[in-house]
């Protein structure tokens, strides 16, 4: 991580380095693109929850994504908010 990296440019490098992981092509992921585009099942929206949370230090009670998150097209950058949002809260 670097000391210059806003929370936005942190969160969006986790989320890419979870597409890489599951064998997506990260350099595609903006915070403009839909959850559903990132080819990601259930299971590594899960863990894309938790390393954005082990990120952020903040505890997320409930899943953050939701089914009808992806279905209603939901970004990136609305994910992000919602990590973000829940660390500045936590301060």
């Amino acid at each position: 991580m670097s000391e210059s990296e806003t929370p936005q440019q942190r969160a969006l490098r986790i989320v890419r380095l979870e597409v890489e992981r599951s064998g997506g092509t990260p350099g595609d992921v903006t915070l403009s693109t839909p959850l559903r585009d990132l080819g990601l099942d259930s299971l590594d929206l899960l863990e894309l929850q938790v390393s954005l949370a082990d990120e952020f230090d903040v505890e997320i009670p409930d899943p953050v994504v939701q089914p009808d998150w992806i279905a209603a097209g939901t970004t990136v950058g609305e994910l992000i908010l919602q990590v973000v949002g829940r660390e500045q809260g936590s301060a």
